[in-house]
């Protein structure tokens, strides 16, 4: 089968590119595939694996996209990396791999740089939340109040990108209830892959340091309120076992604000900042490192590749216990309480620096969990199980589309409004049934 597969790649600074780049070799071998990507520049290794081209969504071949193929949409919450794939995610149906519930901040910048503006932003936020949801907005974009965060836990928006849907993929089962509510397509959960199991590291057996120094490893994107960052060093500078552990920092972080805190806090001698590194670089942290944390609050429904990269060196780490993270076995995350962030962070540091030896094992086992659950091979065949059924959503779709296009042109000279809305789908729906 054909498969349009549009994403980002490396080396955009997003996990949703490494994502695509690590199942591009098993993907390809699997499907006739094709990807899209919006940058013009991507890692020139991912050309011997498979075709790819630079688009625009206005300049794309849409009728060889609905007729050549199934296209696959990832969409997460960042609009550089994402607004033309909503573009044309918006055009053609296809597949919507939902990385992110939350996707009011993309949604808005979408609508106020790429689309119709702060009108259109108002009437997507009146169709999914009402007068109530405008005034929010409203106050959102004057007065920048409440928070970003706040707003898209209300109104997360995500519904906006699957109006024309035939399919929809989530990495979060906890995202499958308010996404068969959004949409009548069929819905699949599908673990986040990460490697093919044969690319997977050996397990880790790690032990007691004999100096009783260990290392705390935080790395990724770094920069976001919801990473918890100052938080946990501002609980990491209350702890009574600071002498316990190292804290290594690497990765995208504002490192101006983040070397004052740590002046601030008064923990230069625990702290050092390592900066963004290559990937062979961060393997070598994690390969030497005893303990990760991976904290989110909130949450943006996100799964986590971070985790995933974790538990490929059979690394322990703490998470908030909220959204995807809150499904995990309690034997494979150290859990803390976004309502007792600070009092878990520290009954942890406490617990781990009197005896690692039981997040150690949370290490390994999660090391369990990513090859059993988390296989590029498992991945693609929960891809070829939803296929079919997608096929068969896509007939109804694709006499839908024609049916709205044909009715619309006929109707062309009718007044706009509700009423003509109304019409243009009366017609669409009897059109369907003629297939």
């Amino acid at each position: 089968m054909k498969l349009n597969w549009f994403s980002p790649l490396p080396p955009d600074h997003t996990e949703i590119a490494n994502v695509t780049a690590r199942m591009l070799p098993a993907l390809a071998k699997a499907f006739d595939l094709s990807v899209y990507t919006e940058r013009a520049q991507w890692s020139e290794s991912l050309n011997a694996v498979c075709q790819i081209e630079h688009f625009k969504a206005h300049a794309l071949d849409w009728k060889k996209l609905h007729h050549g193929g199934i296209p696959v949409y990832h969409i997460g919450n960042n609009i550089h990396f994402h607004g033309e794939i909503i573009h044309a995610a918006r055009k053609c149906p296809g597949i919507v791999v939902l990385h992110d519930l939350r996707l009011h901040e993309t949604i808005m910048n979408f609508c106020l740089y790429k689309g119709a503006g702060r009108t259109g932003y108002f009437d997507i936020l009146h169709k999914y939340g009402g007068p109530e949801a405008v005034d929010l907005g409203i106050r959102y974009l004057e007065e920048h109040q409440p928070d970003i965060a706040t707003i898209s836990g209300q109104y997360p928006l995500f519904e906006y990108v699957l109006e024309n849907a035939i399919g929809v993929i989530t990495y979060n089962p906890l995202n499958v209830p308010p996404v068969r509510k959004a949409t009548p397509a069929p819905v699949l959960y599908s673990p986040l892959p990460f490697l093919s199991k044969a690319e997977l590291q050996p397990r880790i057996s790690r032990a007691k340091r004999h100096d009783g120094v260990y290392k705390i490893l935080i790395f990724g994107f770094l920069g976001g309120p919801n990473r918890r960052l100052r938080p946990f060093l501002e609980a990491f500078s209350k702890s009574e076992v600071q002498s316990s552990f190292e804290i290594l920092l690497a990765g995208k972080y504002p490192e101006a604000d983040l070397k004052a805190w740590i002046k601030e806090l008064g923990i230069g001698d625990r702290v050092t900042l390592k900066g963004f590194l290559s990937d062979d670089d961060l393997d070598g942290l994690l390969r030497e490192s005893d303990l990760t944390i991976n904290l989110r609050w909130p949450s943006m429904g996100e799964s986590s590749a971070t985790l995933l990269r974790v538990w490929n060196y059979s690394l322990p780490s703490l998470v908030t216990d909220t959204a995807f993270y809150s499904t995990l076995p309690s034997e494979v995350v150290a859990f803390v309480d976004p309502q007792e962030e600070e009092r878990d962070i520290l009954k942890h540091l406490s617990a781990f620096s009197d005896n690692p030896e039981p997040y150690f094992e949370m290490g390994l086992k999660g090391r369990g969990l990513l090859e059993s659950q988390h296989s590029v091979e498992a991945s693609i065949d929960h891809l070829k199980s939803f296929l079919p059924e997608v096929v068969r959503w896509q007939g109804n779709v694709q006499a839908q589309t024609f049916g709205i296009n044909l009715a619309g042109d006929f109707l062309s000279d009718y007044p706009e409004g509700p009423v003509k809305t109304a019409l243009v789908q009366s017609c669409a729906d009897e059109i369907a049934t003629w297939s």
